[in-house]
């Protein structure tokens, strides 16, 4: 037999990759053959190697078949291999690719009939070499199906017996050479046998059919393909079908296959065999992770893929609507399902709750005490004290100074000379008492106390207990309570949440408030005085609220001059003129609580002491407001005014 390796031209027809891939070719039909890689040509455009390769390798076997025959017979009696013929052989006969039929005038070919019914020339089983490492190394010809083409309805010809009878006779040739029957025997019934015929022409027209099928196409639209897989089928170039035409194989007389079926046939020893190769033809493609068997068996999935799904499930809108209605329904239903509380945070929740309630609980305690506990108890000791004072005032005669009675009555107590005995009992109580002041139509009726500074009795009552209101107190630079200063001063709280103390002192704001309230009683403890209200204003107690000016009207004592320009300075801030008059000889009064025009705000009342023989009474017609009061820069800002017309004045 020929050399494997051999490098030969293929006479095999372009597209038997399509039933050569991992198992022997063991059934050829030549119309599904041809229709096959006409249509599906694409498929199996990685093969082209290793179809070369196969084809070679049947060569290789029709080659040695060839050389075994010709070497001891005539040459006409079995048919040449594909890769001799030559174009000079017998013009061949036209065939349509579409419907090939076998002649109609009986004379089969045996080369067509090895295409068309291959199983009739292989053994039954045939090893192979199969891709796939759980198909059995046998293949087996009873588990194919049969071809299509061969219907029972056909007559059977004697192309069968007498392949039959070549095969047999090929197998006595090379088992019996030895024996009875000689070579010239065997060679005799072949040529005696009617239905081998001369196979010159059919060899022709195979020949002609192999190299250039195209011509044999009655009907070229049946295999016009698709242009984008029309230029996928790979072009075969010219070169290689003129040497395929016109190669010529030579007999290897010197190969040690020749020599040793030589030997054989001649009886003689047979030279030693080196390893064949399996019988069959073996294909070995390298795995490069496609399935071509899948692809081969279902192609038409690769030119009609089934269309993707994109998962996506539309709903209408009165669907949508109904299952959020639904999802809605379904969560008021379900309890929501609480996680359990670690030990850290319910010790933490315990916690906040705990300080939270605290937290409440004084907040409460704070706002019943500054709203409700602490008016109440002011209110009580503050009509206690006025019980008293007036029950002091019946039992003493108004200008009744202390006396021996009164100080057995309270004995330890140093009480001042000169001070009246109406004033001794509160005195007894309290060393730090200095008067009383009173405002009829305003509610103020406490007495007036004298601390070591002025924040001394900010929140301490006459009796030197507790209370946020705190008690009147004149300013602790005053010394002179016989006498008194040229201004005597008495700071009092102005609450907000109601009017103790001095928060009535609000209705001097306007001249009605004037007119209900003009005169007021302010005593010390050894006299009696009588106040008209001059001048009402609104200052400042921080520097920086007006440029960095501080207006002294708490001043106590100054000379003359300075005093008469106070009074100048009070005129251009009062709210209003009273049309009570004042010189620089009188004494005043001046009475200063917060408000709340702007941060540290005070209002201030400016009384003139009134004079011997004066009357008590007050004409409050004569009140006239005043245009443009002078306030301090900080009164101006808060009430967005753009100009202080008093911003370059002089400071006094």
């Amino acid at each position: 037999m020929a050399n494997d390796n051999e490098k030969k031209p293929s006479s095999l027809p372009e597209g038997l990759s399509s039933i050569a891939d991992d198992e022997a070719i063991t059934e050829i039909n030549l119309t599904d053959f041809l229709e096959e890689s006409s249509k599906a040509a694409p498929l199996f455009e990685g093969f082209h190697e290793d179809i070369e390769n196969t084809e070679k390798s049947i060569e290789s076997e029709l080659q040695s078949l060839y050389d075994d025959i010709v070497g001891s017979g005539p040459e006409v009696i079995v048919p040449k291999p594909m890769s001799v013929l030559t174009a000079s052989e017998a013009e061949p006969a036209k065939i349509a690719l579409s419907d090939p039929q076998l002649p109609d005038d009986g004379e089969a070919s045996s080369l067509d009939d090895l295409w068309m019914n291959p199983e009739d020339y292989y053994d039954e089983e045939i090893p192979v070499v199969s891709l796939d490492e759980d198909e059995p190394d046998v293949y087996e010809m009873s588990e194919q199906e049969p071809f299509e083409e061969e219907t029972a309805d056909e007559p059977e010809t004697g192309a069968d017996s007498a392949k039959d009878d070549i095969f047999s006779m090929i197998d006595m040739l090379k088992a019996d050479s030895d024996g009875e029957t000689g070579f010239g025997d065997i060679l005799s019934e072949i040529e005696a046998n009617e239905g081998i015929a001369t196979v010159d022409t059919e060899l022709s027209v195979a020949a002609s059919l192999v190299t250039d099928p195209a011509a044999y196409e009655e009907d070229e639209s049946v295999w016009e393909l698709p242009e984008e897989e029309a230029e996928a089928i790979p072009e075969v170039p010219a070169e290689e079908v003129s040497a395929t035409e016109n190669t010529e194989d030579k007999v290897d007389t010197d190969s040690d296959e020749f020599q040793r079926e030589l030997a054989i046939l001649l009886g003689d020893a047979v030279p030693e065999e080196k390893p064949e190769a399996p019988a069959g033809f073996v294909i070995d493609i390298p795995d490069d992770g496609n399935d071509y068997e899948a692809a081969a068996a279902q192609p038409e999935k690769l030119y009609e893929p089934e269309p993707m799904s994109s998962g996506i499930t539309y709903m209408t809108e009165e669907e949508f609507e109904a299952k959020e209605a639904e999802k809605k329904a379904k969560r008021k239903k379900e309890p929501k399902e609480e996680k359990p509380e670690s030990k850290a945070a319910g010790i933490v929740r315990k916690v906040v709750l705990a300080i939270s309630a605290i937290t409440i609980v004084v907040c409460s305690a704070i706002i019943v005490n500054t709203y409700i506990v602490q008016p109440l108890m002011f209110r009580k000791t503050a009509q206690q004290v006025a019980d008293q004072m007036s029950e002091n005032i019946s039992q003493h005669d108004q200008t009744a100074v202390v006396d021996s009675r009164l100080e057995s009555e309270f004995p330890g107590v140093e009480f001042p000379e000169g001070m009246l005995a109406k004033y001794g009992q509160l005195y007894a109580a309290n060393n730090d008492l200095r008067g009383w002041i009173s405002i009829d139509g305003l509610d103020i009726n406490f007495p007036v106390a004298q601390g070591i500074d002025n924040d001394y009795y900010l929140e301490k009552d006459i009796y030197g207990k507790y209370t946020m209101y705190g008690v009147p107190f004149f300013d602790y630079r005053m010394t002179d309570f016989r006498n008194l200063h040229r201004n005597n001063v008495i700071y009092g709280h102005n609450m907000r949440s109601d009017d103790y103390i001095f928060g009535n002192l609000e209705n001097y704001r306007t001249i009605e408030g004037f007119k209900n309230a003009p005169v007021i009683e302010c005593n010390t403890i050894y006299g009696d005085y009588t106040w008209f209200v001059y001048a009402v204003f609104i200052t400042n107690s921080d520097p920086k609220d007006d440029n960095g000016y501080l207006f002294p009207y708490n001043f106590i004592d100054i000379s003359t001059a300075k005093f008469e320009g106070y009074i100048d300075e009070i005129d251009k801030r009062k709210l209003y003129s009273t049309g009570v008059d004042i010189n620089v000889s009188d004494k005043i009064l001046t009475l200063s609580t917060c408000c709340y025009d702007f941060n540290e705000a005070r209002l201030v009342v400016v009384a003139r002491l009134k004079r011997d023989g004066e009357s008590v009474s007050v004409d409050t017609s004569k009140a006239i407001e005043n245009p443009n009061p002078k306030y301090p820069q900080a009164y101006y800002d808060a009430n967005k005014k753009a100009v202080n017309p008093y911003a370059q004045d002089a400071r006094w």
